[in-house]
């Protein structure tokens, strides 16, 4: 009885490199690189400082506002549709890269988005006197705009 021989054509190698490298990468979202380290005058980084607005003071002074959380939840769903239609493009041969930037970029905005539209609950009188607006989340816009995404080895 002859033996059948399977060749993979160079569509099927294309394919199983782009899956190995999608399985080997991960997409992080979040106050990344040399603006996780900025210090504030009193010493806080901003990663501190989105951990205190997200979770609130350990005091009480400042109270939980939870934009990550909140957008994580909101935006579940959408991120799994998404994220099969990047594994489908790679299983019909495209390259996962640029599919899981826009990815990346797509729930970047929508964190962005929950930061500024976050109101509740106000600032203290005294903070938007200091401040000059009432906008809990965002002061000087240095912490929205280090909000970023990066894909990166696992």
């Amino acid at each position: 009885m002859p033996k059948a021989t399977w060749k993979p054509s160079p569509e099927f190698k294309r394919m199983r490199q782009n899956l190995r490298w999608l399985a080997s990468v991960e997409l992080v979202i979040g106050i990344l690189g040399e603006s996780a380290y900025y210090q504030n005058g009193e010493g806080f980084s901003l990663v501190d400082i989105a951990i205190v607005n997200e979770f609130g003071s350990d005091d009480g002074r400042i109270p939980e506002r939870a934009a990550h959380r909140t957008t994580f939840r909101e935006q579940k769903a959408a991120m799994l549709r998404r994220m099969n239609g990047v594994i489908r493009l790679t299983i019909d041969g495209k390259s996962p890269s640029q599919a899981l930037d826009k990815l990346g970029l797509y729930y970047t905005a929508k964190l962005r988005a929950q930061i500024i539209a976050w109101s509740i609950p106000a600032n203290a009188p005294a903070t938007i006197a200091k401040k000059g607006a009432d906008n809990p989340l965002i002061d000087t816009g240095r912490t929205l705009n280090a909000t970023q995404h990066k894909v990166r080895k696992k």
